[in-house]
């Protein structure tokens, strides 16, 4: 059954809702002619930024900002999307809300009617934003909710602020009420601020004390730049703020140094008070770097996934791979592979059961490529033990003498990824790592361990041991090539190989 329309045929139809389904399929032709199920780049023309998911029997339905507009997929998998007709901004000059809907908004349901959070300005106005609603009766068909925004700044939080955006509600069904998170400034401390406010008809609501309010910003402590775009789910007893910055880079955490995302706080209480884990980064990058952003969780058959959108650059912005959510015994969280995500795995490029790549002292190193892989999207995973090797490495996309790549240093415990460079000079084979991301771990790469490598277009992700490492962008390095191995000195034991062609985007 056609995803967009298993929800109205949840219940034997009414006319006028079959003449809305049978109107909504010739719209889809029309603007969809070649249309296929797929994880889809969205063309320059309706790119794709800040997403949302609203769940509702078995469809997951995508919502992201689009150049004022809302563009709209949907999906019964978290794998395939289908792409939707656009949610065109019909504000008029003058209205409150003319720049369009700018702002990361959310999807929810009250009684028979679903409302959209958005935010807003008017042109040539200062930085203040302001919140309204979009409504629908089918989640297809959309219009504006009034004239004027619902949701304005108000005290205990600073009134003329560009930081008054991403509303996100959440029905508490115990006390009957909506707990609204949003990112603000609290006037008091003038502190960046996870808004609590508080509704039960979205018409009127109570504003109270920040849930969290973070610390003055610093490269070594706590404080955060931005606190946007937050979620709140519960977890095995313990609750949890989901949120993303930019510009909170560190010295080093999470096993980064500069990293900005996805980040996490945690609770006992719904209520709070939310602290600072000592790992807080759940998903992200390092050196100032922009590969994903925008983090948030939705449940999925039972398991929390977290879904984000990918960064290659301005113009090629697509949705990235679920990841897992787990939580380990102490309540703190890591995002670990997704095991539906073999789905995407379909021709078998190559298996092997053991390659050692062993380098004498006499030697300088060895690189070597596995023939007959040259592929654009793979999934190579495989069981990896680095013996007396301070340096080793698996290429992929190798051209000519530059490769996709990462680099095993398990003196130091780290990992890298980016470009490897391989060449012959002066009668010595030289490999250089032109890395653009690290990830350092306390006995990260010690013994056997598990690795798995998905390249998908301008994307690249690693994982060791089923744990996330990577999401990086690769648009500056080969795109297309055969996979190979290397090592300095020591021996590389790869054993358990299997390279698999990928489904594409």
């Amino acid at each position: 059954m056609d995803a967009l329309t298993k929800t109205e045929n949840s219940k034997i139809m009414k006319p006028e809702k079959l003449k809305i389904v049978i109107l909504t399929a010739a719209i889809l032709l029309l603007y969809f002619p070649c249309a296929r199920t797929q994880i889809s780049f969205v063309p320059p023309s309706i790119p794709m930024w800040d997403t949302w998911i609203y769940e509702e029997d078995e469809n997951y339905h995508l919502f992201y900002l689009s150049r004022g507009n809302i563009g709209r997929a949907v999906s019964t998998d978290m794998l395939r999307w289908k792409a939707l007709p656009t949610i065109e901004n019909t504000a008029k000059e003058g209205d409150w809300d003319e720049v369009g809907m700018i702002m990361t908004g959310s999807t929810f349901k009250l009684g028979d009617t679903y409302f959209m959070c958005y935010g807003s300005r008017l042109k040539g106005t200062g930085p203040g934003i302001k919140i309204g609603y979009l409504t629908s009766k089918d989640l297809v068909n959309w219009e504006r909710y009034s004239d004027g925004p619902i949701v304005l700044p108000q005290p205990p939080y600073e009134v003329d602020t560009k930081h008054w955006r991403d509303l996100v509600p959440f029905y508490d069904p115990v006390e009957k009420i909506w707990d609204g998170y949003l990112f603000a400034v609290h006037a008091e401390t003038e502190r960046p601020s996870i808004a609590h406010l508080t509704t039960k008809d979205f018409s009127i609501w109570d504003y109270h004390e920040p849930i969290f309010i973070g610390e003055d910003y610093s490269r070594t402590n706590d404080g955060f730049v931005y606190l946007e775009v937050p979620d709140h789910f519960e977890m095995g007893g313990k609750f949890y703020i989901v949120f993303s910055s930019v510009r909170s880079r560190k010295e080093f955490t999470s096993g980064r140094k500069d990293a900005s995302g996805t980040w996490y706080l945690m609770a006992d209480n719904k209520e709070g008070p939310y602290k600072v884990p000592e790992s807080p980064l759940l998903l992200g990058y390092g050196h100032g770097r922009a590969d994903t952003y925008v983090g948030h969780t939705v449940t999925y058959k039972g398991q929390r996934l977290l879904y984000h959108h990918t960064w290659g650059s301005w113009d090629e912005v697509c949705l990235g791979t679920p990841k897992l959510v787990h939580q380990n015994a102490d309540g703190t969280l890591e995002l670990r592979f997704w095991k539906d995500l073999r789905q995407l795995e379909e021709k078998l490029l190559h298996r092997e059961d053991e390659i050692v790549c062993n380098v004498s002292e006499e030697e300088s190193r060895k690189l070597e490529i596995i023939e007959q892989t040259k592929s654009k999207d793979i999934v190579i995973s495989c069981r990896v033990n680095l013996e007396n090797t301070s340096r080793a490495g698996i290429i992929w996309h190798s051209s000519s003498e530059k490769s996709q790549g990462i680099t095993f240093y398990p003196f130091e415990h780290r990992i890298t990824i980016g470009e490897v460079e391989h060449t012959s000079r002066l009668k010595a084979k030289t490999i250089w790592d032109h890395y653009v991301d690290d990830y350092t771990k306390e006995h990260l790469l010690d013994g056997e361990f598990d690795l798995r490598i998905m390249s998908r277009a301008h994307m690249a992700e690693v994982y060791i041991n089923d744990k996330w490492i990577f999401t990086t962008s690769m648009l500056e390095t080969p795109q297309e090539g055969e996979i190979g191995y290397w090592s300095d000195q020591g021996a590389l034991v790869i054993s358990d190989l299997h390279i698999f062609e990928m489904e594409g985007l």
